[in-house]
């Protein structure tokens, strides 16, 4: 839980439930989780709607920066580009590896299948970004293991930074969890099939 997590779920408590003080995020999320549990399915909703909000407000102020970072992230890829053909796909993949912030703020939302979907199609996304920035090259190996490593982390990065032990892990933990095994598993098994079929293509 970062520093905006944590004052957004701390002033929902404190709202909520007159606790306020809370310094200890693993107290804190701790507290979540209990106070969520005494509640039904409805109001459950309705405070991830609000810890959500207050964290979408906090970033609104960055829409003009967005601007700024999408024009340098195209002069960069197209520079990118000149100097080794994979590279805008190598920036590519980490730009796609920004679906974490996506789901730190809407995960609570997720139902298991929409964590899990939401997951496979992000690691469909990076496998088909490896397999062409591999293409570029002629399938090098060099090329190979620069955009396949670079693929797995970004596929594994969307669960990053969730506590281990389910004791201490929110629901919208759970939910990141599961896209990451979504991520992971269908980015080696959709890279894994495409390399093999390309390479059993060319021998036939």
């Amino acid at each position: 839980m970062n520093r905006r997590e944590h004052d957004a779920v701390e002033r929902v408590l404190a709202e909520e439930f007159g606790l306020t003080h809370i310094d200890d995020s693993d107290e804190l999320r701790s507290l979540l989780r209990a106070k969520m549990a005494e509640m039904n399915a409805l109001d459950r909703a309705a405070l991830d709607m609000r810890v959500g909000r207050i964290l979408s407000e906090a970033e609104s102020g960055g829409s003009l920066k967005s601007r700024y970072k999408l024009l340098s992230f195209a002069t960069l890829a197209l520079i990118a580009w000149f100097v080794w053909r994979p590279l805008p796909v190598v920036l590519a993949i980490f730009a796609a590896s920004n679906i974490r912030s996506f789901a730190i703020r809407r995960a609570l939302f997720w139902t298991p299948r929409t964590a899990v979907a939401i997951g496979g199609v992000y690691g469909i996304l990076l496998a088909v970004l490896v397999c062409f920035g591999i293409a570029l090259t002629n399938h090098t190996i060099t090329a190979g293991v620069v955009l396949g490593v670079s693929g797995f982390f970004a596929a594994g990065y969307i669960g990053f930074g969730v506590p281990t032990g389910r004791s201490v892990q929110t629901p919208g933990d759970e939910k990141r969890l599961l896209a990451q095994m979504a991520a992971l598993g269908c980015y080696l098994v959709l890279v894994i099939a495409l390399l093999l079929w390309h390479f059993w293509g060319s021998t036939a």
